[in-house]
């Protein structure tokens, strides 16, 4: 995506996994010549009948124009990305593991 300087190629690196709690993530585009790590935090918090997942992206509250940028195609990436994570976790929520055994 030349407008935002982004090649779509990325590498990433788990800075906080807690099971059933958070995940926060940084990445970068593996083909830029300088590239930017970008930092993304999902949270869980269980409520009545699911869990609410908030996704934060500290990094884009910049007035760096070419950072906007990249925040505005990312607004648009990211319910897609959420549709597919619900999706996936509907499926391995009722896939059987361990001899037939249901993860809860």
């Amino acid at each position: 995506m030349p407008i935002a300087n982004y090649s779509g190629d990325i590498a990433c690196e788990v800075l906080v996994a807690i099971r059933n709690e958070m995940l926060v993530i940084s990445w970068w585009d593996t083909k830029s010549p300088d590239p930017v790590a970008w930092r993304t935090a999902w949270t869980l918090c269980e409520v009545p009948g699911g869990t609410v997942v908030t996704v934060s992206r500290p990094a884009f509250s910049s007035d760096d124009p070419a950072v906007r940028r990249m925040a505005a195609l990312s607004d648009r990436f990211w319910p897609t990305a959420m549709a597919k994570l619900g999706r996936l976790i509907e499926c391995a929520a009722t896939t059987p593991i361990d001899g037939g055994a249901v993860e809860p």
